[in-house]
């Protein structure tokens, strides 16, 4: 790795630049999983002992609607995004 000598700048590539956006959008599409899913653990009682919906798809429902269906949302979401960047030759 090249030495940089004190007061020269760093100059970063379009390439590296928008890599770091991207990462930025997926992170942040993280923290908004996360939070979702937590928000709707807290909102459907994951203590709750009786399951008004009978258990769909042999799940408890907090369970169905806090985390498969949020995952399965995000999923989508995160491939239509990686489906949409930029190609970037890394030749």
């Amino acid at each position: 790795m090249p030495s940089i000598e004190h007061g020269q700048e760093i100059v970063e590539s379009d390439d590296f630049q928008l890599c770091k956006a991207e990462a930025r959008r997926f992170a942040w599409l993280w923290v908004i999983q996360t939070a979702v899913m937590i928000g709707l653990f807290v909102l459907l009682g994951y203590y709750r002992s009786d399951d008004q919906l009978g258990f769909p798809l042999g799940m408890p429902t907090w369970y169905l609607f806090g985390c498969v269906l949020p995952a399965l949302v995000f999923l989508v979401a995160s491939i239509a995004m990686a489906l949409r960047m930029k190609e970037v030759d890394l030749s």
